[in-house]
């Protein structure tokens, strides 16, 4: 069936032609509605994902002396969770903390259950935004120094004129000790005695 003006003729006797145009058909374009369409909703915000987690420590001394402190610096993220776990001859000593603003945070442990020349190892543990790292550092304490020795005491110096009276008259002695010694006699009477540092 051709969609252009078709007509259909009837006759009614013979004089009237009835044009009748087809329902349905049309000389005009046809054209198909165009549906609203919505924009495009935009995609939420998404916060872009954390910089890699870094971690890293130091000690204040790498050979302590006995009876002081040794402290562990940790340089990490911002806020982040640290384990410090430091392990002495007599047993492993835990400590936790989150970092400062800087990312940084500071153990001190108190050397004095170690041993000279053992070496201690101290485990670092970072965490933040799901993210984990570690690192292991370690110090050696070592003796202290001993005590200055006090200054020698001077040599005594001990003079003595000594008269001694017996059966055979007077005679005179000169008797001289050091370092404290002394003179004793049955029958001496010491005169003029003189005690100088050597």
């Amino acid at each position: 069936m051709r969609c252009g003006a078709q007509r259909l003729k009837a006759a009614a006797g013979a004089a009237i032609v009835t044009m009748v145009t087809v329902a349905g058909c049309s000389s005009a374009p046809h054209t198909a509605p165009i549906a609203a369409t919505a924009p495009p909703t935009p995609a939420p915000a998404t916060s872009p994902p954390p910089p890699p987690l870094t971690g890293s420590a130091t000690v204040t001394r790498r050979h302590p002396r006995t009876g002081t402190k040794v402290g562990v610096r940790v340089s990490t993220a911002p806020g982040a969770q640290i384990t410090v776990v430091a392990h002495f001859q007599a047993g492993g000593r835990k400590k936790t903390a989150r970092a400062d603003t800087a990312g940084r945070h500071t153990f001190w442990f108190p050397v004095s259950t170690t041993a000279p020349g053992v070496r201690v190892k101290v485990d670092v543990r970072v965490s933040a935004h799901g993210q984990k790292r570690s690192v292991r550092v370690w110090f050696t304490p070592r003796q202290p120094p001993p005590p200055p020795a006090s200054p020698a005491a001077p040599a005594m110096a001990f003079g003595c004129n000594v008269l001694q009276t017996g059966a055979a008259g007077q005679e005179e002695f000169n008797v001289t000790t050091t370092g404290g010694g002394s003179y004793s006699g049955a029958s001496a009477e010491p005169s003029g005695c003189i005690a100088s540092a050597g």
